[in-house]
């Protein structure tokens, strides 16, 4: 039987559908629905762009991969290209592999010169074709710019594969940047308030002169907006006080700027829906449908005012960690959803299991990938590969938070001296369909908790019953009744860590230049 096709769609800082508002759409995603099988407990396991889109290209934890923060960071080398990568998986499954759009795991620059075109610079990652055009940089209304432009080289590269010999089936990959421009949104449109005193350090904008973008949608606000921060994490304050010095502060007592955030959130999804519907719309047209599995999701989420937060950062809430997952199989099951619990560790095994690569074919072509491949959730893809077929891939999630540049707000908006690495910034932590739990600790810490002493002593802690909170407001950690839970919790965090990552202490390395913790947000 000859392989599908497979056209991976991955967009940048799209959550899950929740606190949507009424009358409110996105008939792109509706229509991949209707053709799919959607993972509504599917989780990224890190944040933000670069280590979550590490994750999902190689299928290994940051501490693994080395993307250990964003590329923007002097001290983050470009992605080592003798990791293998989804391109590499691909190719060693028979296909042609081609790229288009924002990857972010490299140097590749952004370039309108002729004589300097970047077709070739993705070879060294397993996609011999590549844009012309360089890699997606940081700038304001980047998604809204670029995401059209991306979708037609994506439709252009198909019409040229369909002209071509076909010899192989293809993996395109087309990475959109939308709804990622509410990151460098403007909230403010008297520009005094988010600008103000010293101004932004990112360059902000307000909204972009295109009718999609001025549609109010009279949300309101996530239920979590106005909860009681004092039993959370410090690393969430500390993060949002890096936050407003790059981006300029939105005052919590100003809703109305808030709520604008909000309404740009939900515009920048149906602008960057359009180009998902003309991706499908265009696979249907050239008669593609029947012979390509579309698989689409997102590297990680948006606050947009749940917690009183904004963008995605060291914190385990749903509205960052829950993403979009579809899996469109033309011989899978259509309109359909399950609450097994996914993360995005699981894809590179689940794409190569598309592509028709058995378990054994994939430990002895890329050994050591401790995801699972979710083909056996989806008959007729489960079969191909010899996929037992199971209801439950896995127990639980983990999450990882190891961006060092986040750690002391003082030194990264501009303090001198050396920053402090004793505060409790990087996280750990564990979903199993009913708890999240979290110790937030700092790089300074070098020991595994296992007792209730050891993790309050040296961790920030938190806990959540989503079968009792969904909203994630009540931190039970602060609660000595649930010392029972916790340690068992930490227990199977601790067993994940060592399964997933091989050993239960994370080797993470502070840089011995320690200014180059310090950079710009992206």
């Amino acid at each position: 039987m000859p392989k599908k096709n497979i056209l991976f769609i991955l967009t940048d800082q799209e959550r899950q559908p929740i606190h949507m508002p009424k009358g409110f759409s996105l008939p792109g995603r509706d229509r991949l629905a209707a053709m799919s099988l959607t993972f509504n407990n599917y989780h990224t396991v890190t944040a933000p762009c670069t280590p979550s889109r590490s994750v999902i290209f190689t299928g290994h934890h940051t501490v693994i991969n080395g993307m250990l923060d964003n590329t923007s960071m002097p001290f983050i080398e470009p992605m080592n290209p003798d990791i293998p990568t989804l391109g590499d998986m691909l190719q060693a499954a028979g296909y042609a592999c081609a790229y288009r759009g924002k990857w972010h795991l490299a140097d590749i620059k952004e370039t309108q010169e002729p004589r300097h075109t970047t077709e070739g610079d993705m070879a060294p990652y397993g996609f011999p074709d590549y844009q012309h055009s360089g890699d997606m940089t940081l700038m304001a209304w980047e998604g809204w710019l670029h995401d059209r432009t991306i979708t037609a080289e994506a439709l252009h590269w198909l019409r040229g594969w369909l002209s071509g010999d076909r010899e192989k089936p293809f993996f395109l990959v087309v990475g959109l940047v939308n709804p990622h421009d509410i990151m460098t949104y403007d909230t403010d449109e008297d520009r005094k308030t988010q600008t103000s005193p010293e101004g932004a350090l990112a360059p902000i904008r307000g909204v972009p002169p295109d009718e999609t973008y001025r549609k109010t949608w009279s949300a309101g606000l996530p239920p979590s907006f106005d909860e009681d921060a004092s039993t959370k994490p410090a690393a969430h304050a500390e993060f949002m006080r890096i936050n407003d010095a790059n981006f300029g502060e939105i005052p919590l007592d100003r809703r109305d700027m808030w709520e604008r955030l909000v309404d740009y959130y939900l515009n920048a999804q149906v602008d960057v829906d359009r180009n998902i519907q003309a991706l499908v719309d265009a696979l249907e047209s050239f008669g593609l449908l029947e012979d390509t599995i579309i698989v689409r999701t997102a590297d990680h989420g948006e606050q947009a005012g749940a917690h009183g937060l904004h963008q995605k950062g060291p914190w385990i809430y749903r509205e960052t960690t829950n993403v979009p997952l579809m899996i469109a199989h033309p011989d899978g099951p259509k309109g359909t959803t399950t609450e097994a619990l996914a993360s995005s560790l699981d894809l590179a095994p689940t794409l190569m299991g598309l592509a028709g690569l058995t378990a054994d074919e994939q430990r002895a072509l890329f050994p050591g990938l401790p995801g699972n491949d979710l083909t056996c959730l989806i008959p007729g893809a489960a079969e191909l590969v010899g996929a037992e077929r199971r209801d439950a891939p896995r127990d639980a999630i983990l999450f990882m938070y190891t961006a060092l540049s986040t750690i002391d707000a003082d030194f990264s908006t501009g303090g001198a001296g050396a920053p402090d690495l004793t505060k409790r910034g990087l996280l750990l932590g564990i979903f199993d369909g009913r708890y999240k739990f979290a110790r937030y600790f700092s790089p300074a810490y070098q020991e595994v908790p296992v007792t209730i002493e050891q993790l309050r002593e040296n961790c920030d802690l938190e806990l959540y019953d989503l079968d009792r909170d969904e909203n994630e407001a009540h931190n039970l950690a602060v609660r000595s009744d649930c010392d029972e839970l916790i340690v068992r919790l930490n227990a199977k965090l601790n067993a994940l860590v060592a399964r997933e990552v091989g050993s239960e202490l994370l080797p993470i390395e502070i840089p011995s230049d320690v200014s180059t913790l310090r950079g710009p947000l992206s």
